[in-house]
């Protein structure tokens, strides 16, 4: 991701996502897997193919070889919603490039744990446990990439 152009580009990105906010589909309850503790993670997702041209275009102008992601998306929490101690299985291919767009959170990632804010990225392999504990209107801008190891087998 080119943050310099992202940072450029935020303001017209976070306006279009406003636009688009009746988009974004409910993750919570039993639309989502079952985290570590049992209990169900809360939070909104919009999947590249379901935004709006003008979103798509910004994201094209940011992200460099976009069309290499697995998949691209935005995360959105509300107030009370959070993502509780997660972990993909010991198979997963894939990691995640999260970038903070807007609000704070805190994530423990395989034990540590972070303190997020605006323009921050996480790198996270998803065989690790992670959690996410957002302030209210917290949005992720997530990149879905296939781990280079699993590649070159």
């Amino acid at each position: 991701m080119n943050k310099e152009k992202l940072y450029r580009l935020r303001g017209p990105l976070m306006e279009e996502i406003h636009k688009a906010e009746s988009l974004f589909n409910d993750c919570s309850g039993y639309r989502a897997r079952a985290c570590l503790d049992g209990s169900f993670p809360s939070y909104s997702t919009l999947k590249y193919f379901a935004m709006p041209r003008s979103i798509r275009t910004i994201l094209k102008k940011t992200i460099d070889n976009i069309d290499e992601n697995i998949e691209t998306y935005f995360l959105k929490f509300n107030e009370g919603d959070s993502l509780p101690m997660v972990q993909g299985p010991e198979s997963s291919f894939y990691r995640a490039e999260s970038t903070v767009l807007s609000g704070y959170a805190k994530l423990i990632i395989d034990g540590k744990e972070t303190k997020v804010s605006p323009g921050d990225t996480i790198h996270l392999d998803m065989r690790l446990s992670h959690s996410v504990t957002p302030d209210p209107e917290c949005l992720f801008l997530v990149e879905l990439k296939v781990i280079k190891e699993f590649l070159d087998d």
